[in-house]
């Protein structure tokens, strides 16, 4: 199902993302209980529990933002992409061998971490950090370890080797299938995030009026779009997640009521 594709075309009335976007968190909150169980016996179901939860706690964040700075809000937005992005790709193919990937990178993210600001601990406290996160890295080695063009061994820069890249992942996303205009639409809404997200020299120009005195201004049109999103991400979220565990049946009839209503055209 292709939920995010076909959002573009609704057009709610004043007030309706907020409620649709309580309704969504909602009905993550009812997945979560009655999915808990199941979730756990695979990796793939474990990762896209913890997106749902992720996803859910974004999306309440959001709806507390509010409207006056609803444009800050879209930061937020776009984790909840990169999650739906991550997910989908997760999803494509090798299903399990990607969500263990996923799963088991953290000791070398760690260690990235820890080489980077090593003054963070004592000493004595880093050194046994350290040893212990490299006996977890070296149990990784047969996912994460390469030889390079010179045939030097190198730890792989991301979870998702050789596509280290949200930008990677997501054209993979887009050779899977025809491309359409949607496609572009929802990479472009992520791209954008990115300048809001890094405070460039894009998102100051968006907060200031550019006559005269210096003066903010809201850099939306449309102050709900953020509630819109997440509302749209959230529920395809669960949507992955349901049919993963085969529970889509415990969630109607909310599920197919919202998905009308996503893919209605105003």
């Amino acid at each position: 199902m292709r939920l995010l594709e076909k959002s573009e075309h609704m057009k709610p009335k004043a007030q309706q993302p907020a409620q649709l976007l309580r309704r969504s968190i909602r009905l993550a909150r009812k997945l979560e209980r009655i999915s808990s169980n199941r979730a756990a016996s695979r990796l793939l179901t474990r990762v896209g529990f913890g997106f749902l939860l992720r996803g859910r706690r974004l999306a309440t964040a959001i709806e507390a933002v509010p409207s006056e700075c609803s444009y800050e809000a879209l930061i937020l937005v776009r984790t909840m992409f990169e999650i739906f992005f991550d997910y989908k790709w997760i999803r494509l193919t090798h299903k399990h061998s990607r969500a263990v990937r996923f799963l088991r990178y953290q000791a070398i993210d760690k260690l990235k971490c820890l080489e980077a600001m090593p003054t963070v601990f004592p000493p004595p406290k880093l050194q046994s950090i350290m040893k212990r996160l490299k006996a977890e890295r070296s149990e990784t080695r047969h996912l994460f370890r390469f030889r390079d063009k010179k045939g030097n061994l190198q730890w792989a820069r991301s979870w998702a080797y050789p596509v280290n890249s949200v930008e990677g992942r997501v054209r993979e996303l887009r050779l899977s299938a025809p491309i359409t205009p949607q496609d572009n639409y929802w990479y472009g809404l992520y791209r954008w995030m990115s300048w809001i997200v890094h405070a460039g020299p894009q998102s100051l120009e968006a907060m200031l009026t550019a006559n005269g005195a210096l003066k903010p201004k809201q850099p939306l049109e449309d102050p709900s779009l953020p509630l819109t999103l997440a509302w749209v991400l959230l529920l395809s979220i669960i949507d992955f997640l349901a049919s993963d565990l085969k529970l889509r049946k415990a969630l109607e009839p909310e599920l197919s009521r919202l998905i009308k209503r996503l893919n209605a055209k105003g």
